[in-house]
């Protein structure tokens, strides 16, 4: 049976109407928490739905959209629902600092002021879905979530996948209560859980969609040739996650100044603004501008070299790809700092941090100066997916309920 994502659109206007659930069948039912603040968690759920799918019925649940959107304070007093002010402000227009903290500090406060009636609404969430399984790709809500299902569905395990590098906060992944099996990748959560009497599974990497994983072979000639650029000319493929970024902009103008600049993939999301504008921009070398699409693993092995934010499920699909990574270090979300550290330490690519070093590294890469990294990114194994399937086999009931 397909994967159902629970009513949640591409785009950040989704019903709040829940669908009906699928027919019953034999096989266990997993549902999948995810959020829509940041596009990463959406992308951990598919690929884990996809992984999963042949062994149970999996349903993909925003709990802020088809639970608790009743009791958002950033939507009843600003009319617009948290994660949307979450993604225009923050990822897409770049405020983070004093903005990104405020919102924090917002989301974890209407969580605690609201928490009787989000743990009734939960609840019957739980009821309603009746999981034999549970798994989160999200922060924040992981103690709530967990309370309720422990009072609706004692028995079914609540298991938490970390979707950053490291756990930044105290609690932000995992929560004081015990009861929940942590599955991570990065070094912190490690340290946050080593006396704690909860199961631990750690990966090789962060999960991410099986293409980026499965090797292709003449992908990068192909699709430089689908794209209109030059099939031997070193290729840069530039995205700023899933709401792009204006920070592209001043990247394309300033590749503008170099005698010898490679072409460009700028990969905008659903940034319909910034690719109008980047089509508009009149850059005097190769170049091709794309919106949202589900081909990043084809476009990322046609590219040398990826340059963006330091999301880790960006810098995860390009290692998988085999291209090294070029971080811009300006703006960063105190999550991402680490990643930054992260690359470095692994020999896999280089940061920037303003203009003049955005083009320092470019010129080295023209000239053949990062091929380091390029082996170190070919050379980076992640076996997430493999192994978190058989972390999920462990869970699993041997009949469903």
């Amino acid at each position: 049976m397909p994967s159902t994502p629970w009513n949640v659109k591409d785009g950040l206007n989704a019903t709040q109407v829940p669908a009906p659930l699928p027919a019953a069948t034999s096989k266990p039912r997993i549902v999948i928490l995810f959020t829509d603040a940041g596009g990463g968690h959406r992308a951990t759920a598919a690929a884990l739905a996809d992984l999963l799918e042949p062994e149970a019925e999996v349903i993909r649940v925003n709990p802020y959209r088809e639970a608790l959107a009743h009791l958002d304070l950033f939507d009843r007093v600003l009319g617009i629902p948290g994660e949307e002010i979450y993604n225009v402000l923050v990822l897409r227009r770049g405020w983070v600092g004093v903005v990104e903290w405020l919102f924090r500090q917002s989301v974890r406060f209407n969580i605690w002021s609201r928490s009787r009636a989000g743990h009734r609404a939960l609840c019957a969430l739980w009821e309603r879905l009746k999981p034999d399984l549970v798994v989160s790709v999200m922060p924040w809500l992981n103690g709530a979530a967990l309370s309720a299902l422990s009072e609706s569905m004692p028995h079914a395990p609540y298991l938490i996948l970390v979707t950053d590098l490291e756990e930044t906060w105290r609690g932000q992944w995992f929560p004081d209560q015990n009861g929940f099996v942590a599955i991570y990748s990065g070094e912190t959560a490690a340290d946050r859980l080593r006396h704690r009497p909860v199961a631990t599974h750690r990966l090789s990497g962060l999960l991410i969609r099986q293409e980026f994983l499965e090797p292709q072979t003449d992908v990068e000639g192909e699709v430089r040739r689908r794209l209109g650029l030059e099939t031997g000319r070193p290729t840069i493929g530039m995205l700023y996650g899933g709401e792009g970024s204006r920070k592209m902009l001043e990247l394309a103008d300033a590749l503008k100044h170099l005698a010898d600049a490679p072409q460009v993939i700028f990969i905008c999301g659903r940034n319909e603004s910034l690719a109008s504008s980047l089509r508009a921009a009149n850059l005097p070398y190769p170049h091709a501008v794309l919106g949202f699409t589900g081909d990043i693993a084809s476009l990322l092995r046609a590219s040398d070299l990826f340059v963006g934010k330091p999301g880790p499920g960006s810098i995860s699909e390009a290692l998988a790809a085999g291209v090294p990574v070029l971080l811009d270090a300006t703006r960063v979300l105190p999550q991402e700092r680490y990643n930054l550290r992260w690359v470095v330490d692994a020999g896999v690519g280089e940061v920037f941090r303003d203009r003049q070093t955005f083009l320092a590294a470019i010129e080295r890469f023209m000239a053949g100066g990062l091929a380091a990294f390029t082996a170190a990114a070919r050379r980076h194994d992640n076996r997430s997916a493999q192994e978190m399937i058989e972390i999920v086999r462990q869970y699993l009931p041997d009949e469903p309920s």
